[in-house]
């Protein structure tokens, strides 16, 4: 916590605590505060049941008498020789002569001087008796609840009679994971309630399954709102987007200021985590096994198993109050009865016919009437009963459902969603509760609402088609020179712009978008056609529009992308023979200048993909000597020059350039060509002005890598592989708020080799992260080998990373197996995790001769070299060399990283007092 709100914080209850009065009311507080500070409940004996004061009895006593406690509000507590102090431990001690632990609480806070008295005093009598003096005053209780218990929210109700500085805190800071209301809609129901209850008791795990709209994640509510007083903390959290547990050890709960990881929470608190609308079968197991003393948790699912309790439907009187809820006179039983024998007693239905009579888009006879089409209640024709209630709805919707039934999908991009249907609509969808949350930047209705509008086909008449087609183009084409908007398009609405094309609306708006937003192996060169006639097709257009010209040369790198992998040389030969197309192209009338220049730009990059280097950068330095000097085109050479030592200084150059410009105009330079330069970063500039370029930008650098990964870009993920080993390192604050900010990914989600080798490498960063608790950090690792393991064609550097992995997972003679065949390119940490690998191993001399190739492959200035030496001593020493400390002392003194240089510095100085004189 930040040190001047824990000051805050501290001073507020100090002040509530010198005010409680009389005594019986501060011994209440002491009784509560004590159970809690020691985590047990004890005996309270010093007033009777009427809370009056009881007479030559202690306080408060532990049931073995090992613990006592007595508590007063006397203001000269702390004058003179302290002789109420001193009298209260006596008589604890007389009364209670076992006890080893004696607390003393006051109101009152004692000065400096006197505290440290009653310390030295207490440390004394301990050493000499054997009885710890714990002196809780003002100050302390108060420290003690914001340093402790200020995160249990059972704490905070119950101490906050006392002091109502607490609940104002609770209210004032932020929190999150909070229990939802069930809502004005939730109908108690006591025996549904008390079975998961009494589950919950029984189980650590319960599971509460059911179909969707049956009331699971309102009884989950219900129930842990009647529950609170049982636990410290009660944690909601949305387990709709959890594909494994282990995100779960990323899920920050904020109570009072104080932010927490939910595992860890579960492990030392009573909590209740509530993982409502799970979409996967979670471990119960596992997720037993990640519970503390005391905790539970209670999962909602639509997937039920042996072990899951299936929420039963509504008693029919239940559902009658359900479908009269707020309308005058209730229900008719005519009505009710035609319901009942169609629908049965499901909660979602029922709120919906109620939302159509209170609303007056249907009257209780024209309900009626609805459900003679319905014979039973069951899966299928729960979608019937919907449908029909939605038709009710549609004077109010048909234009904001007509949009998703156009796209064929329950998810729309929410830019797009916004230019079609305008805030009001999208406000509109969410005040009738057809919107659910979604990750990233799309809207999303409920798949139960989107599987009703297939069975109103006048929901979408030919000529709406043809709007929303027409509105769809013209976002695209507002957003075409945007950054992130675009892209939101490309990947969001890849299977919408699939169906369009191929059903024959080939505008050049949705090609591009397309061939935008297709992954190399999704390309569909059927689909794509002949580029070549379409590039001649554009002869006999008037000045040819930009995007026209830019799906003739986004479709000649797609087709190159997409045959590379199976076949470079079919891939280069059919490259070579589309360099034509950029001299067609290019010799158009009425072309713009930018136009012009994005065709050069890429003729220089199918130059570089069929091998001519040097005709690839004359095309991209005079695309920067243009009138329209392209960003991209700076990035492409800065991958270029990386390569060659000579270009070292035009490369960093570049890159500066193209950073700094975004740091000033972002709107100039694309996220992509930020990314793209963070990727390059290593091979372009020498370490040394990489960390004064991720200093000067890493906030921009930030903000890019995030907001690309919310609209599903992978190479957000590339290039925090990147510039992550930087952060882990040098700004582990930073590296760990990322992470925990992007979308989480499994193996089944990523298909390519090189972006599972990114965040396989990502883990691998948090995963060696020293401040979270070592079983994460083993969960970590271990996700991260899963994703080196699916790579199909492991590159050397991919193999040396796997290799890490596996030495830091103890896996010494896998890593040993993947480490030893490299190629000496992987050198010198090729040597320095194969003599890791063997040190673990026991094989220390096998590890020195690893140890000793890497060094050779060192200079003498290297950065690196402390590490390598720090590595050698820790061998010499399993070796029992006696003179290994030289190795030290050379790594401490050649280190040029701060932060790991008073690592070292440590060591040696441990090492220099452990040597014999």
């Amino acid at each position: 916590m930040n040190e001047t709100l824990r000051n805050l914080f501290v001073k507020r209850l100090i002040e509530n605590i010198e005010v409680i009065a009389p005594g019986p009311r501060f011994e209440r507080f002491g009784n509560a505060y004590v159970d809690f500070y020691l985590g047990v409940p004890l005996g309270h004996r010093g007033l009777n049941a009427l809370g009056n004061p009881v007479g030559h009895t202690v306080d408060t006593v532990s049931d073995q008498g090992h613990v006592a406690a007595e508590y007063t509000i006397d203001k000269k507590y702390f004058d003179g020789d302290m002789d109420k102090a001193r009298n209260d431990f006596e008589h604890a001690r007389k009364k209670h002569p076992n006890a080893k632990d004696v607390f003393l609480l006051c109101t009152e806070t004692a000065g400096p001087k006197r505290y440290s008295e009653m310390v030295e005093e207490a440390a004394k009598y301990r050493a000499k008796h054997g009885v710890s003096i714990h002196l809780h005053d003002g100050r302390r209780i108060a420290e003690t609840i914001v340093d402790r218990l200020l995160g249990n929210d059972a704490v905070v109700e119950r101490l906050g009679e006392y002091l109502p500085a607490l609940g104002q805190i609770r209210d004032e800071y932020e929190a999150s994971n909070l229990v939802p209301d069930p809502g004005n809609g939730y109908l108690a129901r006591p025996a549904v309630e008390k079975a998961v209850a009494d589950a919950l008791a029984a189980s650590s795990c319960v599971k509460v399954a059911g179909m969707g709209g049956s009331g699971k994640s309102q009884c989950a509510a219900a129930v842990a709102a009647a529950q609170r007083q049982q636990y410290d903390l009660i944690i909601w959290c949305d387990a709709s987007q959890l594909r494994h547990l282990e995100q779960l050890a990323s899920l920050p709960v904020a109570r009072s200021g104080v932010s927490r990881n939910v595992v860890a929470l579960l492990r030392t608190m009573r909590c209740l985590l509530v993982l409502d609308d799970a979409r996967v079968v979670f471990d119960r197991a596992r997720v037993v096994g990640m519970c503390g003393t005391g905790s539970k948790v209670l999962i909602t699912t639509r997937q039920a198993d042996a072990d899951a309790y299936l929420i039963p439907p509504l008693e029919p009187e239940d559902a009658r109050e359900m479908l009269g809820s707020g309308i005058d006179g209730g229900c008719p039983a005519e009505v009710f009865d035609a319901v009942w024998s169609t629908i049965g007693g499901h909660p979602l239905t029922l709120r919906l016919m109620n939302a159509a009579v209170s609303d007056r888009t249907a009257s209780w006879q024209e309900l009626v009437a609805d459900c003679q089409a319905v014979a039973e209640f069951v899966d299928d024709r729960q979608e019937r009963i919907a449908d029909r209630i939605l038709r009710r709805l549609m004077p109010a919707l048909n234009r904001e459902l007509s949009l998703f039934a156009w796209a064929g999908q329950p998810t729309c991009d929410r830019g797009f969603a916004r230019h079609a249907i305008q805030p009001v609509g999208l406000r509109k969808l969410q005040t009738y509760c057809l919107t659910t949350p979604d990750a990233g930047a799309s809207v999303r209705i409920h798949d139960i609402v989107y599987s009703c509008l297939g069975s109103t086909p006048e929901l979408l008449t030919d000529a709406r088609q043809r709007e929303l087609g027409d509105a769809f183009e013209a976002y695209i084409r507002s957003v075409y020179s945007l950054d992130l908007e675009l892209v939101a398009v490309c990947y969001g609405m890849k299977a919408v712009l699939e169906r369009l094309v191929r059903a024959g609306d080939r505008r050049p708006a949705f090609l591009y978008c397309l061939l935008m937003g297709w992954d190399p192996a999704e390309v569909d060169p059927a689909l794509m056609g002949d580029i070549h006639a379409y590039a001649k097709s554009l002869g006999g257009v008037q000045s040819p529009e930009p995007i026209a010209i830019s799906v003739a040369l986004e479709a000649i790198e797609a087709r190159y992308r997409h045959e590379r992998p199976s076949s470079y040389d079919t891939a280069k030969a059919n490259l070579l023979s589309a360099l034509p197309i950029f001299d067609e192209l290019a010799a158009l009338t009425g072309l713009t200048d930018r136009s012009q220049t994005e065709i050069q730009h890429h003729r220089g990059k199918a130059l570089k993909l069929v091998g001519e280097t040097t005709e690839a950068i004359k095309v991209f330095e005079a695309v920067l000597a243009g009138p329209v000097p392209l960003q991209a085109a700076r990035l492409q050479l800065v991958r270029m020059y990386a390569r060659e030592r000579k270009h070292a200084d035009r490369a960093q150059q570049l890159v500066s350039e193209i950073l700094k410009t975004a740091q000033q105009k972002p709107q100039e330079v694309a996220s992509s060509i930020v990314l793209g330069s963070i990727e390059s970063l290593s091979g372009a500039v020498p370490p040394d002005r990489q960390r004064l370029i991720y200093a000067d930008h890493g906030d921009m650098i930030e903000e890019r890598i995030l907001t690309s990964a919310m609209v599903g870009a992978d190479q957000a993920y590339q290039a925090f592989a990147v510039i992550g080993r930087y952060w882990a390192w040098n700004e582990p604050q930073r590296f760990k708020s990322v992470f925990n900010s992007l979308p989480r990914r499994s193996v089944a989600d990523v298909t390519r080799d090189y972006d599972r080798s990114a965040y396989g490498e990502i883990l691998l960063e948090i995963g060696g992260d020293t401040d979270i608790p070592q079983q994460e950090r083993q969960i970590m690792l271990e996700d991260s080998l899963g994703f080196f393991e699916a790579i199909e064609k492991p590159s050397p550097f991919q193999l040396r990373k796997m290799g890490e992995v596996l030495v830091k997972l103890s896996k010494w003679a896998d890593a040993e197996a993947v480490l030893l065949p490299l190629e000496a390119k992987q050198e010198p940490w090729r040597s320095y995790w194969l003599a890791k690998a063997r040190l673990g191993a026991g094989k220390a001399q096998d590890a020195l001769q690893a140890v000793d190739a890497g060094l050779q492959k060192l200079d003498s200035s290297s950065q690196y070299l402390s590490t390598f030496k720090a590595l050698r001593y820790d061998i010499r020493v399993d070796l029992g060399d006696s003179g290994a400390i030289d190795d030290l002392r050379e790594a401490a003194a050649s280190c040029t990283n701060d932060r790991y240089k008073a690592v070292l510095m440590q060591r040696l100085a441990a090492a220099e007092c452990a040597k014999p004189a």
